[in-house]
């Protein structure tokens, strides 16, 4: 893991923040139905992430700084709870990766700003010139499909503003005194003239009224898009040190990997071994009891001594190999044989032992 992390090329990341803020009611209609597509800030944030990300930024940013496609890997995401959205660019050349970083908030401000301007274009040529009057008095007239995109705007812009409402209010009320005082009073009657010059008066308000609101959803319109609603919190600086590979930690975490494999290798061979080792698994293998250790004598392993096997002289007569002389220099055998052979006193009953066989494993 050392030699292959040694290899991998160095990775530098850099980040730049933005701040998104959402233009408004006005911003939430979609220029092709004049409908409400956005209900909420994860989806408006979530469709910003995706234009960042999207294959129109990622062409422009190409072109204009002459980079391949794998020379650089870009991710976006919000901040959880904020209207911050961070871009990252992770990039083999740390000079690189700032300059992909910083150009693609420069085009997603530019082609924000160029969507933006187009929408408040799309909805003032929906909204009427002038406010015509109907003989309802209280509500606009508008013709064509685009006049009625541009009606609803309006109408939400009414049902927004207190003045007006109270205006139509106070208009409904005296039509309704009008239409009871009829049953008792002829038009001339000066209260049905009072009557009447009221209502054309709050007529002439609420029409007076509208055009104000029309104005105004003008303004804004061109005020609030004009305006841009991203601001750079942070530009992406050029990242000093790598921030992959991690070899010493990929270097750890081969080597608690290597050893947890070396441990689990060796149970498995601890489990597997038939072969015995230690005395206590002579009982559970082979169910008989242990008597003891008989140490291992290198003079009986010495190729001299097995030539003297090999030529069929005598054990007991070859001088190195006599037992008196072995016992004599190994007091560690003597007390091995003087232990066993007190145990095999113990162990069995003595007035039936006369013969005892001693054979290999």
């Amino acid at each position: 893991s050392a030699v292959y992390l040694a290899f991998i090329p160095n990775s530098y990341e850099t980040e730049v923040q933005i701040l998104v803020e959402q233009l408004g009611d006005v911003e939430k209609f979609a220029p092709q139905t004049g409908s409400s597509n956005f209900k909420g800030e994860d989806d408006y944030y979530g469709t910003q992430v995706a234009i960042i990300t999207g294959k129109k930024i990622s062409s422009r940013v190409k072109n204009e700084l002459g980079v391949s496609s794998g020379s650089y890997v870009l991710t976006a995401r919000r901040l959880r709870g904020t209207r911050i959205i961070s871009v990252s660019v992770k990039s083999k050349d740390a000079k690189l990766a700032a300059r992909v970083a910083n150009k693609t908030i420069d085009v997603y401000i530019q082609e924000k700003g160029q969507d933006d301007l187009f929408i408040a274009k799309q909805m003032l040529k929906w909204l009427p010139n002038q406010i015509e009057q109907t003989s309802g008095g209280d509500s606009a007239g508008f013709s064509g499909k685009s006049q009625s995109k541009g009606g609803e705007l309006l109408l939400t812009s009414e049902a927004d503003d207190a003045v007006y409402q109270q205006l139509r209010q106070s208009r409904m009320e005296t039509e309704s005194k009008r239409s009871e005082m009829s049953f008792r009073y002829k038009p001339n009657h000066p209260i049905m003239k009072e009557l009447e010059e009221k209502l054309s008066y709050l007529d002439q308000q609420i029409k007076e009224r509208k055009e104000a609101l029309l104005s105004s959803l003008k303004a804004s319109l061109m005020g609030d898009f004009h305006l841009t609603n991203i601001k750079i919190l942070s530009p992406a600086p050029i990242p000093l040190k790598p921030t992959s590979p991690k070899r010493l930690r990929g270097i750890f975490l081969a080597t608690i990997l290597g050893l947890f494999i070396s441990v689990c290798f060796i149970i498995y061979i601890e489990q597997t071994d038939p072969r015995i080792w230690y005395e206590s698994e002579i009982q559970r293998a082979l169910d008989v009891p242990f008597m003891g250790y008989i140490p291992l004598v290198e003079r009986l392993a010495k190729k001299k001594d097995k030539k003297n096997i090999a030529k069929g002289r005598p054990v007991e007569l070859v001088e190195n190999l006599k037992l008196q002389n072995i016992l004599r220099d190994q007091p560690t055998l003597t007390d091995s044989l003087a232990f066993m052979r007190t145990h095999l006193f113990f162990s069995v009953p003595q007035q039936k032992s006369k013969v005892l066989m001693m054979t290999s494993t």
